[in-house]
């Protein structure tokens, strides 16, 4: 019970309901699973995921250039885009014969919604569309669109042709894996019947490219045929005139010329063959590659990537995927073919996820060791059991709320963990000042009294930190929903905390601190007043003399006041570089970031050719920067492995795309790339004219 006279506030009566109730227990173990429960099904991302909607408008009039197109198409199209709520912006280009619009969405809007709206919109003004213009093809655009793995196959031994049909027939086994979405293989050379003609032998029967498709569309056809009734049956027929195979193009019917029929093979040459393809692949070993070829061995190659379903678990996805590709690759996959993985988002966000709970848990211990060294063993460790119970609460809760684990939840917990065990600390120090005055059988009654002084401060101070971090839910763009889990998980985090410190805290206190009630009330049996320990002595002959000596305490209050500035200077002094504000700190510089930088171990090199090179020329290009990257070496640790991909695009010039792979930080390969990057740069103006170099 409280002191007479005293009115009990939350706190009071919290304390008096748990403190040697057998509820606590059960509630303690209840939230212990209900947190461990959190843990292996919360889903596990490196960052949270935003809903963007967005969504490409694809539209087609062959014959148009793209002056027309772009007038008479794309900027009407754009206007009737823009005009939709929740549009925040459009893009759109035009090209000969197509153009192409992109709806930007307000973040956080519906996705299906907003794609119905745009499907809606398309829908009421078709007839506004100029004449020849096709049916308007939409794909959506989500962040669920992004890889969360990429696997590249390599062989020496096959052709673009045939490792493509290797890649298609993986993708099709890895899409079986649980919550794998799209998949797709990029590179290589897709399988198509060539049909080479002769324009000569076309002119001598008096044909037309113009006739030759028009022949191909009309036999390549399949149709259904109606019905035949026999014997009070029906029977469908069903016209088949697909063409399955090169001697079946060749032999097609495609005029005639003085009573003969003409062949295709006639006029031309027909094989099956590799289609033509702007994106090739490429494979470049370094001196860190897995499968024991020397440095700068380029190989054909494909890439798959994968995605994954909304909501679904990352790490678990990406470990499925790997589990099953290398059942594949002992079982399926021909000799030769080398599977490397160069991209694991899911790896990505299991370290992320890993390292932060690693430092979440050096921070508990360290609280710990504080507790122990001023307040006892006993009374930190009833402290410490409140913060995994309120971790606990805070990830069951943010897994009903449908949050994730991401390094930004684990940074808004880390970041509440000095204020989680406030509450705790406040409750057991002022319960272990009043074990001196407890008497024989008053120590339930200071457990109470204890936790009902502090409560009205406490909850005071607990509400001014959760109105310090509430404005966060009201940031706007794509910071917003980004930073979102810090005003959800730190606000839970503290009245988590503060309830915790008022149910389990006067509970261990009853069960552990007794004996050492005891222990005060003997000692103090004859004594006026109880010794000061080590703490409070050394507390009162530093801050004695300051009291008695005004002079002490100005020069006391000058020395504060001179660090505090220089601590508020240090961030600042991060604007003072020699080299510049992209070169390195100052001595003792502070630099100041929302976020740490992901210090991941690839990166990407990006290499534009000029608009109109041809993809072998850009892959010259990639050829010469493979090789000399390969052969790098970052002392003695593992160097790099390379990944090449050429593409050429329709609208600039065709690029490389370079992704680096190392075991090192990619700080320490940025480093030791410097002067080898800048060295190809000046290759680039002499050799490869116009060609530029961007990491």
């Amino acid at each position: 019970m409280a002191e007479p006279g005293q009115r009990q506030n939350l706190a009071g009566r919290l304390a008096q309901s748990f403190y040697q109730s057998k509820i606590t227990v059960l509630i303690m173990v209840a939230i212990a699973l209900f947190g461990a429960l959190a843990i292996l099904v919360t889903p596990r991302l490196y960052n949270p995921e935003i809903v963007v909607p967005a969504a490409e408008i694809f539209i087609m009039r062959p014959g148009s250039d793209s002056e027309e197109i772009h007038h008479l198409v794309i900027r009407p199209l754009e206007a009737l885009m823009a005009s939709l709520p929740g549009v925040h912006h459009t893009y759109g280009y035009a090209v000969n014969d197509m153009g192409m619009v992109t709806v930007e969405f307000q973040v956080g809007a519906n996705e299906e919604k907003s794609l119905l709206e745009v499907y809606n919109q398309l829908s009421r003004n078709m007839d506004k569309m100029p004449p020849g213009t096709a049916q308007p093809l939409v794909k959506s655009i989500g962040i669920n669109d992004v890889p969360i793995m990429s696997l590249t196959l390599s062989s020496s031994q096959l052709t673009p042709l045939a490792l493509r049909q290797v890649g298609v027939r993986l993708m099709d086994q890895l899409q079986s894996v649980p919550d794998v979405a799209n998949a797709e293989v990029i590179g290589g050379s897709p399988l198509a019947i060539n049909v080479w003609l002769n324009p000569a032998k076309l002119s001598s029967v008096g044909l037309s490219l113009e006739n030759i498709q028009q022949a191909l569309k009309g036999s390549n056809v399949i149709l259904p045929g109606g019905n035949l009734v026999r014997n009070n049956q029906e029977v469908p027929l069903r016209i088949n005139g697909a063409i399955g195979s090169a001697r079946g193009v060749g032999d097609l019917i495609i005029g005639s010329h003085d009573g003969q029929p003409i062949f295709l093979k006639d006029v031309a040459r027909v094989e099956e063959g590799a289609a033509e393809n702007n994106i090739a692949t490429s494979d470049t070993a370094g001196r860190a590659n897995r499968i024991g070829v020397p440095a700068g061995t380029t190989m054909p190659a494909v890439t798959i990537t994968l995605a994954k379903r909304p909501g679904a678990n990352a790490v678990t996805v990406a470990d499925a995927i790997k589990a099953k590709v290398d059942r594949l690759e002992r079982e399926t996959l021909p000799e030769g073919v080398h599977v490397s993985i160069t991209r694991d988002y899911g790896a990505r966000a299991d370290d992320a996820v890993s390292a932060l709970f690693e430092h979440l848990s050096i921070a508990v211990g360290v609280v710990a060791v504080i507790l122990m060294i001023f307040l006892g063993w006993r009374e930190a460790g009833i402290v410490i059991l409140t913060v995994p119970l309120t971790l606990g609460a805070v990830l069951g809760i943010g897994w009903l709320l449908g949050q994730t684990i991401n390094r930004i939840t684990l940074f808004a917990l880390i970041l509440s963990l000095g204020l989680l065990v406030d509450g705790g600390i406040v409750v057991i120090e002022n319960i272990h000042r009043h074990l001196h005055g407890c008497g024989k059988d008053g120590f339930a009654r200071c457990i109470i009294t204890a936790s009902n002084e502090i409560g009205n401060p406490t909850n005071i101070a607990t509400l001014a930190v959760i109105l310090a971090f509430v404005p966060m839910a009201f940031v706007t763009g794509m910071m917003g929903p980004f930073m979102l889990p810090i005003p959800i998980f730190v606000p839970i985090a503290m009245i988590a905390s503060v309830l915790l410190a008022y149910t389990v805290v006067p509970w261990g206190a009853y069960r552990f601190l007794r004996r050492k009630a005891a222990k005060q009330v003997g000692s103090e049996e004859g004594a006026h007043e109880p010794r000061p320990d080590a703490l409070q002595r050394g507390y009162i002959r530093v801050f004695k003399p300051l009291l008695k000596s005004p002079g002490r305490r100005n020069i006391f209050f000058i020395v504060v006041i001179a660090l505090l500035l220089l601590a508020m200077l240090m961030p600042m002094w991060q604007f003072i570089r020699p080299q510049g504000m992209n070169g390195p700190l100052s001595a003792l510089g502070v630099n100041l970031k929302m976020i740490p930088e992901g210090n991941v171990s690839d990166f990407m090199i990006q290499v534009d050719t000029p608009a109109g090179t041809a993809l072998d020329e850009t892959g010259r290009v990639t050829e010469a920067v493979s090789n000399v990257l390969s052969q790098n070496r970052l002392g003695q640790r593992r160097p790099l492995d390379l990944h090449d991909t050429r593409q050429g695009h329709l609208l600039s010039a065709p690029a490389l795309h370079l992704q680096i792979e190392s075991t090192n930080s990619q700080y320490a390969v940025s480093e030791s790339l410097r002067g080898r990057l800048e060295w190809l740069c000046s290759l680039t103006t002499t050799n490869f004219t116009g060609a530029s170099i961007a990491t």
